[in-house]
């Protein structure tokens, strides 16, 4: 299923995350504009996943897939932050990429990515929102098989309020990182989902990054409220309604990025590294194509070599398995 525009907020979504480390990284702090766009991703990948979940609604097969396809890399990334001490810690004050030094526990719980059920810490930064992505797995194909019964966006706003209503009462400005208060992050994909299904889109397509930008100018102006609730809303109510984009160069950009989106995001901390850290006293001409041609060259290796090779095993996998499954449940009626 082709949707551009899916590939232009994913880019979009990465971007916002390199460039709010590179000014964190600068000592310009407080703008959270890389939180927002992981807010951004959190929409994007349940939309995405409930359309997965339409095309194979096999529970065992959505699982087996999605282990495959974002265990390797983070791994990796964990490993290598773990060993080879770097990026460098820069302390709490800089949520950068926090080196954690702690016993081989915490290093398996990071390599599990259940960090977040013991209120642990994360070895490698980037890696705190993935937890999270796993405790949505859980309640994706529930939620699919709910919107499978009722094809409406009403019961899942009431699902959205009654969550923001009970977790703003639990949780007074709570911005940890663990799942419940995430949850009206996430909801907003699954109404995405069933918006393309019931609506038409009526917007032109270059009003979708105007709207990300005021979405996050928003989100930066209202730091200290839940705020990321109501912009992860706003954005899961109108994706339905814009057109696809149809500009060529806008299109391949986008696309190129979001299918090594994954990898620029594990690798970034380590292109900041290199293209500033190392760097540090020279000119931002030199910083930042050196950064930008590091983190290149690790996704895209880092893809190819590890991404695309786990995908494709999960595919077989999952595949044989459901094969088998099928093959079984019908010996056994016979």
């Amino acid at each position: 299923m082709e949707k551009p525009n899916l590939d232009l907020l994913r880019t979009i979504a990465v971007t916002l995350v390199v460039a709010d480390h590179v000014l964190v990284y600068k000592g310009l702090k407080g703008y959270n504009i890389g939180l927002f766009g992981v807010y951004i991703f959190f929409v994007h990948t349940c939309l995405v996943l409930m359309w997965s979940l339409e095309r194979n609604p096999h529970t065992l097969n959505f699982y087996i897939r999605r282990i495959f396809r974002i265990y390797p890399f983070a791994m990796l990334i964990i490993l290598a932050t773990f060993l080879l001490g770097f990026p460098p810690d820069r302390g709490d004050e800089v949520n950068y990429i926090p080196l954690v030094r702690g016993s081989l526990k915490g290093l398996f719980e990071n390599l599990a990515l259940i960090q977040n059920l013991r209120g642990g810490r994360s070895i490698a930064g980037v890696t705190w929102s993935l937890p999270m992505e796993l405790d949505m797995y859980v309640f994706l194909p529930m939620l699919f098989a709910f919107t499978a019964r009722e094809l409406a966006i009403w019961p899942l706003l009431i699902m959205w309020v009654l969550s923001v209503s009970l977790l703003n009462g639990m949780y007074p400005g709570q911005q940890g990182n663990f799942f419940a208060v995430l949850i009206p992050d996430f909801l907003p994909g699954v109404i995405a989902y069933v918006g393309f299904r019931l609506r038409r889109p009526i917007l032109p397509a270059a009003l979708l990054p105007l709207l990300v930008a005021v979405l996050c100018c928003v989100f930066v102006l209202f730091p200290k409220h839940r705020v990321d609730w109501w912009t992860s809303l706003a954005l899961g109510l109108s994706l339905p309604f814009f057109h696809q984009i149809r500009y060529g160069a806008v299109q391949k950009i986008s696309k190129i990025v979001a299918k090594y989106s994954y990898g620029v995001y594990l690798t970034h901390p380590f292109g900041i590294f290199f293209g500033i850290h190392l760097l540090k006293g020279y000119s931002a001409w030199l910083q930042i194509p050196v950064l930008l041609a590091s983190v290149a060259i690790m996704s895209f290796a880092g893809y190819h070599l590890i991404e695309e090779p786990f995908i494709n095993m999960g595919k077989r996998m999952a595949f044989r398995l459901e094969r088998r499954a099928g093959v079984d449940d019908l010996d056994a009626r016979t």
